[in-house]
């Protein structure tokens, strides 16, 4: 059955990049699900040095421009091993203590904080992560961004970062975020560009030495070689702009950092929207 219906959404034309090659749509989740699993222990750190740490401060800034308040619900796709998810948390514990509250925090007093990945072993990360933290009340999804087993207008802002180059139909996945946004609602997304800077355009160059990190310190040189040709062949800041209007999203913005080598896009759900 399966083989049927690779074979009718290639008669289709029903394809996508996974990386530089051109494959079929299941077969790119099949893969990116192989890539996360076997990184998933090391991802953290990898962030970190393919990053020099950056990736901390454009998340800082990201989870700062969505302020989301004590009593707010947020869904975090693509979640990961949860660096947006426990900003969310932390922000939201700010605002508590700001009102006077004087009970320890925790996510569900009012609030709600639900981290998806389709990829359990991302999520074991974060949950043992969450654990060590000491961080109560999180919700954890195991599920596909593109199908979404939750109800319509549920979400006061939905994330995401660094996760939209990956899924296989990002269409999709930005028209479940804004199905299950609550009227007014708000869509975040993180994730690289192609930068215009002619000598910032360069760093590309340094994308050529990730594939060699990723098999020094996480021994798979693959892996890191597909994230990095996943951004080469990734939308430009414009082209996501005009995806999102075309997908029903309003008052679609997005924002540079460091020089456009990644954008923070938005989007809001119609107050008339249902």
């Amino acid at each position: 059955m399966l083989l049927l219906r690779r074979t009718v959404r290639l008669l289709r034309f029903e394809s996508t990049h996974f990386g530089f090659k051109e494959v079929d749509l299941d077969q790119k989740q099949i893969e990116v699900d192989s890539v996360f699993t076997r990184v998933a222990k090391k991802y953290d750190l990898m962030n970190d040095l393919m990053s020099f740490y950056q990736h901390r401060c454009w998340k800082n800034q990201f989870v700062g421009q969505l302020n989301p308040k004590y009593d707010q619900s947020v869904l975090d796709l693509a979640a990961g091993t949860g660096d947006i998810a426990f900003r969310v948390a932390d922000k939201m514990a700010i605002d508590w203590k700001q009102r006077g509250e004087q009970k320890p925090f925790r996510i569900d007093h009012k609030g709600r904080i639900v981290a998806s990945d389709i990829n359990a072993d991302m999520l074991e990360v974060a949950k043992k992560r969450a654990q060590t933290l000491g961080i109560q009340g999180f919700e954890w999804l195991v599920a596909d961004s593109s199908k979404l087993p939750l109800d319509s207008n549920t979400f006061d802002a939905v994330t995401i970062s660094f996760g939209l180059r990956n899924c296989p139909e990002p269409e999709k996945v930005l028209t479940e975020a804004l199905r299950v946004l609550k009227p007014n609602g708000r869509f975040m997304c993180l994730e690289f560009s192609k930068p215009k800077n002619k000598y910032i355009s360069k760093y590309g160059i340094y994308f050529n030495v990730i594939p060699i990190m990723g098999e020094v310190i996480a021994s798979d040189w693959n892996a890191y070689r597909y994230l990095v040709e996943s951004i080469r062949v990734w939308h430009t800041k414009e082209d996501l702009c005009h995806l999102m209007i075309k997908m029903g999203f309003s008052r679609v913005s997005a924002e540079e950092l460091s020089f456009g080598i990644v954008c923070i896009h938005q989007g809001f759900k119609n107050s008339n929207s249902k």
